[in-house]
């Protein structure tokens, strides 16, 4: 876990309670994920946070992915960040 006051902004001004960072490797790229959690729904977060060119966002209440990759193209990043969203939030969370 990561301290929220050290993370990009404005994201701890939105209500951000912890983040982490991880990397995955699928085939032989590495993709780069960021996990936001908030005290509230995600949403204006993922409204006013802007990660990048070919970063993808996705939303689940309070919690907010962003996946990066140097090497993997969009449909890859988009792919990874359903399946990682669909095992994160498995138990309902």
């Amino acid at each position: 876990m990561r301290e929220p006051a050290r993370a990009p902004a404005p994201l701890p001004e939105l209500g951000l309670r912890t983040w982490v960072r991880t990397v995955y490797v699928r085939d032989t790229a590495a993709i780069e994920v960021h996990g936001y959690g908030f005290r509230t729904d995600a949403f204006e977060a993922a409204q006013r946070f802007h990660p990048g060119a070919g970063a993808q966002v996705f939303l689940h209440g309070p919690v907010l992915l962003v996946c990066t990759s140097q090497t993997a193209g969009r449909g890859t990043l988009v792919e990874f960040g359903r399946q990682l969203g669909r095992t994160w939030f498995a138990d309902g969370r």
